[in-house]
């Protein structure tokens, strides 16, 4: 079982690479943010796309005084963890779902200029 869980793991690492800052951008009107083509990749295949607006809900609250957001999510034993920070490792909020999981160990977003998006993507 955990070969599998790793070889999955391994597979979503690789496409996520392939993501290269792409023309396409996804819009949440409502919540005034977009994410790009790896984000909702994810989106559609991992991640529920609630969990995506609600990243883009917090950095849109953390914009006005940080202009370049990293998201953070570690998979614990429990949940996940999710800290968001200026770029340079200092916190700025940090939250924790015990009813949620990721795919993966660990993946990074970038959020600046409205936009969610995938290191590679930046």
């Amino acid at each position: 079982m955990g070969n599998t869980k790793h070889k999955k793991e391994r597979e979503i690492k690789a496409a996520l690479e392939r993501f290269q800052g792409g023309d396409e951008l996804y819009t949440n009107e409502t919540i005034d943010f977009s994410y790009t083509e790896g984000v909702y990749w994810l989106a559609i295949n991992h991640f529920p796309h609630w969990f995506i607006y609600g990243i883009g809900l917090v950095c849109g609250e953390l914009e006005p005084k940080n202009p370049f957001i990293t998201v953070t999510l570690v998979r614990t034993r429990k949940g996940i963890d999710i800290t968001y920070d200026d770029g340079n490792g200092n916190t700025l909020e940090s939250k924790h779902y015990d009813t949620l999981t990721i795919p993966i160990q660990e993946i990074k977003f970038y959020y600046t200029t409205k936009t969610l998006l995938l290191p590679s993507e930046y």
